[in-house]
């Protein structure tokens, strides 16, 4: 059976506002339990759908999802160009939350829409994507969001689908890491990088297992990771594999993926989605 915790905890888990304002919404009549006027303290239990929740404001009833553009907004998911990165901007290279604005706004059914009001600003990258790469790239203006997909312990799972060729020899920065090193022989056997175990050089914490599979054989890889380090993918495919990737796109975390979405567009994401990333 499932935990109970606090109503005003879990509309908070939601976003679909503060504690404090869900306390006072209870408090004055306003919140609704599947069709049932919430008390004063009340336990739900701990994985509660959003549209479970109704608010009542301004005499109209709402579900809890649609309280505002605002909320709609919480979490967005970019397509990200190569050339932008992912935090501030650096050397000369813009940040790619430059491009979120409402111009290039798509719908879930990747239409373009107008937002209302400023409600698109003060979003944060939730996670990495590096200058060179394109592809997904998810911001978030909860911290409850953003943890969940970059915290060490997520298990969030995030897919690659990359072009390589072979390697043809030891950058600079690998030799000072290790001297010894030297890049494996480029062979279609995957299993040094899907076995897990493996190590990275400068590292000494053991890669876990992943997924991976030739969608065209020695040419193009898709990869699937349930960790995230700085450059993992250039680096496992390099160190363990002998091939050096020559473009890499992020297609999928968790349940979210970017088909359909055009690179350099952003759309919202649904609250599905955002539920099913709290969940995992």
């Amino acid at each position: 059976s499932s935990r109970l915790v606090r109503l005003t905890k879990r509309m908070s888990e939601l976003e679909i506002c503060s504690r404090r304002e869900a306390d006072r919404w209870i408090r004055e009549g306003l919140v609704s339990v599947n069709g049932k006027v919430a008390e004063i303290g009340e336990k739900v239990e701990q994985n509660l759908l959003a549209d479970s929740i109704e608010i009542s404001k301004d005499g109209e009833e709402t579900s809890a999802l649609l309280q505002s553009a605002e909320n709609v907004t919480k979490a967005v998911v970019l397509n990200k160009p190569p050339g932008y990165v992912s935090g501030q901007a650096e050397h000369g290279h813009l940040p790619a939350i430059r491009l979120l604005t409402r111009n290039r706004l798509m719908d879930a059914n990747n239409q373009k829409i107008e937002l209302p009001g400023n409600s698109w600003k003060h979003y944060a990258p939730a996670g990495r994507l590096d200058l060179d790469s394109c592809g997904l790239l998810i911001f978030a203006r909860s911290g409850v969001i953003a943890k969940k997909l970059i915290h060490n312990d997520s298990t969030i799972e995030k897919e690659y689908i990359m072009e390589v060729e072979p390697a043809v020899q030891e950058t600079r920065k690998e030799m000072e890491l290790d001297n010894s090193f030297r890049i494996p022989r480029p062979s279609t056997d995957l299993s040094p990088i899907t076995d897990g175990g493996g190590m990275l050089l400068g590292e000494y914490r053991p890669l876990k297992p992943c997924r991976a599979s030739w969608i065209e054989k020695g040419s193009v890889l898709r990869i699937t990771l349930n960790e995230g380090r700085k450059q993992q993918i250039r680096r496992m495919c390099r160190q363990l594999l002998g091939y050096h990737v020559v473009s890499l796109e992020r297609t999928r975390i968790g349940p979210i993926g970017i088909e359909g979405l055009p690179q350099g567009y952003w759309r919202p994401l649904s609250s599905t989605e955002i539920e099913q990333i709290l969940a995992a």
